[in-house]
């Protein structure tokens, strides 16, 4: 079934926290034929994440087709003006919009993580995580009835699929066939001109089983690649529904391997003396004491503590450059066991760009293999990490479509997502 106005289809599938290296050997081992054959039709590469690759700032990245000095969104977490309290920035935060705004045919757009609360748009909208109440969670309010008779879940129960591994492959296997019922269902009411449908299953594989594909001769390597099979299994039924002139692109948000430390930030910054903590107070960042001149948040952020931004404010404007020089120095330098915590430290204007820059980090730490950088105000300067897999820059990318070949760049990033799939079509989707 197909409307009339309609010239061609526009479908992208998220694979979350998947990285390439991943996806090609699955591909290769037989594990997921549908993306292999894909790939050999079409353009099938490493895509860079975001800095920090973290799914707040590489999804509002894919979905904008801007830099987070664009879009404002810098992690699951920000500094409220004026203050030491952390906010949590949603959908509504976004500076700019997604590429399905404003889209005058009908659109369904399922589990893209970030885009809580729902907003109107011309279709259907299920928000993904972060999404604390399903009755914000969908647009219109009117499918919600039906979306919850079928059993849908926002995303698995992390507390549920901590305590074993038998309940992670439950949670996994339930939670993505519920939410395959609903994509058939909304495509088949909605008939869309651009689909998106993001499994974020893949990413809380990664995170509590990564050592269940690392290790083959583990008990629960199998259902490892169970999993990534009914994912293909998936693509395979929304591929077979596309014409030749139609545009499918398969993406990760970032990628994956293996988390060895737990690395906090702050406790270094202490114990050099860049950061002071007022121990009478118990809420967190409002610890900070006068003559702090940096802190970091999560996923290796590090900020000045800037004079008319913060309370106790004591970098002066004519001071930053050095000090930006010296905290790199510093960051770049870090060691646990023998081995640098760093592999980079960028700056924030060498990374970021736009009108919303002004409040970026001031750097950003990207990590070696096996850090998992936090930002936790203790003293504790590193613990082994709590979880098996941590998230790395190399996303990917799959184009099939008209001329994929011409409009995919040699090294894609995730802000290249929007173009891609607008080139591809012909014009803005």
């Amino acid at each position: 079934r197909r409307k009339t106005s309609m010239t061609s289809r526009k479908v992208i599938i998220g694979i979350d926290g998947v990285p390439f290296s991943l996806l090609d050997e699955l591909a290769e081992q037989g594990v997921m034929p549908c993306l292999r054959s894909l790939a050999g039709d079409g353009v099938f590469r490493p895509m860079l994440s975001s800095l920090p690759a973290v799914s707040a700032v590489s999804w509002s990245s894919i979905i904008t087709g801007c830099n987070p000095g664009e879009h404002g969104i810098y992690g699951f977490t920000q500094m409220m003006p004026d203050t030491y309290t952390i906010a949590y920035p949603n959908y509504l935060s976004l500076k700019r919009p997604a590429f399905w705004q404003d889209e005058t045919e009908p659109c369904v757009i399922i589990n893209v993580p970030f885009t809580y609360p729902a907003q109107p748009m011309n279709g259907c909208h299920i928000a993904g995580f972060v999404a604390p109440r399903i009755e914000k969670a969908v647009y219109p309010y009117s499918e919600l009835t039906a979306i919850e008779s079928m059993g849908y879940r926002i995303d698995v129960d992390a507390a549920m699929a901590q305590q074993s591994d038998l309940a992670l492959y439950n949670q996994l296997f339930e939670t993505h066939a519920r939410r395959e019922e609903v994509a058939d269902y909304l495509w088949e009411k909605y008939d869309p001109a651009v689909f998106m449908l993001v499994f974020t299953g893949s990413d809380r594989l990664g995170h509590f089983g990564w050592r269940h594909w690392e290790q083959q001769d583990h008990p629960d390597h199998d259902k490892f690649l169970e999993y990534f099979r009914r994912v293909d299994k998936t693509i395979e039924r929304i591929a077979a529904r596309l014409d030749a002139d139609d545009t499918l692109i398969v993406i990760s948000d970032h990628g994956m391997e293996a988390s060895a430390h737990e690395v906090n930030l702050n406790a270094y910054l202490i114990e050099a003396g860049f950061l002071r903590l007022d121990e009478d107070k118990a809420r967190k960042y409002d610890r900070i004491q006068e003559g702090s001149v940096a802190f970091a948040l999560e996923d290796g952020r590090v900020h000045l503590n800037e004079r008319g931004r913060y309370p106790r404010g004591s970098v002066e404007p004519g001071e930053q450059e050095a000090l930006v020089a010296q905290l790199t120095e510093f960051l770049g330098q870090l060691q646990v066991n023998g081995e640098k915590i760093a592999g980079q430290v960028h700056r924030r204007e060498d990374i970021y760009h736009g009108e919303n820059a002004s409040v970026a980090p001031h750097l950003v730490v990207e990590p070696n293999p096996s850090f998992k950088l936090v930002g936790r105000l203790t003293t504790a300067l590193h613990q082994p990490s709590r979880l098996a897999g941590m998230h790395n820059e190399q996303a990917f990318i799959l184009v099939k479509g008209p001329e994929a070949e011409q409009f995919v760049p040699e090294v894609p990033t995730v802000e290249d997502v929007v173009s891609i799939l607008e080139n591809c079509a012909g014009g803005k989707p």
